[in-house]
């Protein structure tokens, strides 16, 4: 899915999604949201979103259950605070365009 992991429609850049992680501009609290977790099966995990890693552009964060920490992309991210519908919108999107590479 990396390859799909366009930000054209992405209502922050990674820098922005941290700071609404910071109360008033001072102490940073991890930012909530689910993950898409990849075990035996995919699932969504709820995850603790810590920091942004630039060099590899990934998000830095620790799976809820269990305090591990993992580096996702953010394709694999669903921020508590995203209006679902954009995600959705998003969602059919990279599917046409999926589409579209495998037909021609």
């Amino acid at each position: 899915m990396d390859l799909f992991n366009d930000k054209t429609f992405d209502d922050y850049t990674p820098n922005e999604w941290i700071e609404k992680g910071k109360e008033h501009h001072q102490t940073f609290k991890p930012i909530p949201g689910v993950g898409l977790y990849k075990g035996t099966r995919y699932e969504w995990r709820d995850i603790l979103v810590d920091s942004y890693d630039p060099k590899e552009e990934k998000f830095i964060v620790r799976w809820a259950s269990t305090g591990s920490k993992v580096l996702l992309s953010r394709i694999y991210i669903l921020f508590d605070v995203i209006i679902p519908y954009l995600l959705t919108f998003s969602y059919e999107i990279r599917l046409k365009i999926q589409g579209n590479l495998q037909e021609g």
